[in-house]
């Protein structure tokens, strides 16, 4: 609500401690995807006096384990990471004149001690962050950036600074003007869907973040989604009835070459079994 966050305890559902955690002004949460752990964001209070802030609460002691205060917010956006040890804050700023903004990122090392924060920026800080994705079961995390219809995509990792003890987020590499809008990471990591969704009108691209290239390039006309399959060997992607024409789905190996194709008229939703633990 306004100024609380309610959490529920199972299998009563009864909430916990029978009281709301007291949070002034918080506009999002959202929980790690593998632990009681959330992450929180407060913009800034009393007319920017107080600053913005980030905070990471342990649940059920409801005790702040760590928290990161920022100023100038014009918007922030909270990223976990699949397995849960790494946040990503993704901040837009305003400058000092608030008449433009510029990207920031503060990257949250959750398994280091005292949790290390990370502060990064993009090369040119003015370009807006179009999407930004971790890689699942790896450290590496990609970022579309820039303006129009060929904005640049960058990747980065943490992971050799991770073997050192801390340290900077390294870039492995920028590719210019790519007809992209939103990444889509294979669950197994490595490889990922670089795609050109709604105006870009269904732009394909394979790529291998661990080798740094790109393995095929393709188009489904229209396309509205993208999903890969649990053992990241297939990737499907279809035209939902979101549009009233070229209604269907495509299934695609994990390197781009089409396998099964098919057209359905008012088509709506593509889901894949999910695979447990064998």
């Amino acid at each position: 609500s306004k100024n609380s966050i309610s959490v529920y305890e199972a299998p009563s559902m009864g909430l916990l401690d029978k009281k709301s955690i007291k949070l002034e002004g918080v506009e999002h949460f959202c929980w790690s995807p593998t632990g009681p752990l959330m992450a929180v964001f407060i913009p800034e209070q009393q007319r920017g006096n107080q600053p913005a802030r980030v905070a990471l609460i342990e649940i059920p002691s409801k005790k702040e384990i760590r928290q990161k205060q920022l100023f100038s917010v014009h918007e922030l956006k909270l990223h976990w990471h699949p397995g849960g040890q790494y946040l990503a804050a993704v901040v837009s700023r305003f400058t000092k004149t608030k008449k433009s903004t510029y990207s920031g990122f503060e990257l949250f090392r959750i398994e280091e001690r005292d949790i290390a924060i990370e502060v990064m920026e993009l090369d040119n800080k003015t370009d807006k962050v179009v999407d930004f994705a971790w890689e699942p079961k790896g450290h590496n995390f990609i970022v579309i950036h820039g303006y129009g219809a060929r904005p640049d995509t960058s990747v980065y990792t943490l992971k050799d600074s991770a073997v050192k003890g801390g340290g900077n987020v390294k870039k492995r590499g920028t590719f210019k003007g790519k007809s992209a809008n939103q990444i889509f990471w294979s669950p197994q990591g490595r490889f990922c869907v670089l795609a050109g969704l709604k105006g870009l009108n269904g732009q394909l691209e394979f790529f291998n973040a661990e080798d740094m290239e790109t393995m095929a390039t393709a188009e489904h006309f229209m396309c509205t989604e993208v999903a890969w399959d649990p053992t990241g060997r297939f990737a499907a992607t279809s035209v939902t009835a979101v549009h009233q024409m070229e209604n269907c789905f495509n299934i695609w190996s994990f390197n781009g070459i089409l396998v099964y194709c098919l057209p359905r008229e008012r088509f709506f939703q593509f889901l894949w079994r999910p695979r447990p633990p064998t």
